[in-house]
């Protein structure tokens, strides 16, 4: 998983730089972003704004799952468009898989991804809420479990607007024509209006209970 890691002390013109290099030379059409655990909302929010403005790209954050739902508000405020965790803990798993319910409520079908133990029954249990369990890498065992997730009723039901361009599952999309740009803008520009319309019932939620 090629990620940037981003900190305090990352500028924004070394984020364009790293983009650049690793996003768009590539031909990728999204960034893996990881935020120092020092960074504020605001800070968070700009470097998402700023690559925004710049690129046509698919910003995925990665993090770990939290225990609360208001840490999920407030990642899904910093304006991403999909969102990766790192594993379920098999020891907190109930607690784990109520959180998820919550984050699919709130970002777009098909734009939450999470590292899952390869335990077929759990991989059944994400693909229940439309989220995409990540398989690390086990060479065979690996390749086995991916197929065993696409080619679940449950993984086929899901939209996959934004697993073709965020090639979670190793697959290289190294060629897009005119046509697919234009659908790129189209989703991002999609996914960017139902964002701010949801923060704003979110901020709206927040004034009207008086926190």
């Amino acid at each position: 998983m090629d990620k940037l890691i981003i900190s305090k002390e990352t500028t924004k013109s070394r984020v364009f730089d790293l983009i650049e290099e690793r996003v768009i030379i590539p031909n990728k059409k999204h960034a893996l972003l990881e935020f120092d655990v020092t960074m504020n909302v605001s800070e968070c929010t700009n470097i998402v704004s700023y690559v925004k403005e710049n690129f046509d790209i698919f910003i995925v954050l990665v993090t770990e799952l939290p225990d609360k739902n208001v840490q999920i508000e407030k990642y899904f405020s910093y304006g991403i468009h999909a969102i990766y965790f790192y594993s379920l803990s098999e020891k907190y798993l109930k607690n784990q898989l109520e959180i998820l319910e919550f984050i699919s409520g709130i970002f777009p079908e098909g734009a939450v991804f999470i590292q899952s133990p390869g335990d077929k029954e759990i991989i059944e249990l994400i693909l229940g809420k439309k989220i995409i369990p990540i398989i690390p890498r086990c060479e065979n065992e690996e390749s086995e479990l991916i197929d065993f997730i696409r080619n679940h009723h449950k993984f086929t039901g899901i939209s996959l607007n934004y697993l073709k361009y965020i090639p979670i599952f190793g697959d290289n999309h190294m060629h897009y024509s005119l046509l697919d740009k234009i659908k790129i803008k189209m989703v991002l520009e999609t996914g960017n209006l139902r964002q701010k319309l949801m923060v704003k019932n979110i901020d709206d939620s927040f004034n009207s209970s008086g926190l």
